[in-house]
């Protein structure tokens, strides 16, 4: 069902203004729940169990945890979950949050 995960930068820096965008293309429409984790821990919910068509969908990180705190430098997952007629599929990609 997930077709693609990808990072528009694979690090970032977000204390510099800079943001990096989360974007993954779905074949068929499905349920989906965005989340980014640091390790097991999440940092931030995007979509929780959210209604989408097939298609390309985006969503712009600035380094913000899911309370509004900036996030330390590190390895940052997202993790795409979609639940279709055929089944649910899971695709995480990493990026890297930089403070130079």
């Amino acid at each position: 069902t997930i077709a693609s995960v990808l990072w528009s930068d694979g690090s970032f820096d977000p204390r510099a203004g800079q943001r990096s965008q989360l974007s993954f293309r779905l074949l068929r429409p499905a349920t989906v729940t965005v989340a980014i984790y640091q390790g097991s821990t999440l940092v931030r919910t995007i979509w929780t169990s959210r209604a989408l068509g097939a298609g390309t969908y985006r969503w712009t990180w600035d380094g913000k945890s899911g309370s509004g705190a900036m996030v330390k430098a590190g390895t940052y997952t997202a993790s795409v979950t979609a639940v279709s007629w055929i089944g649910a599929t899971r695709l995480t990609r990493p990026v890297t949050v930089e403070v130079h």
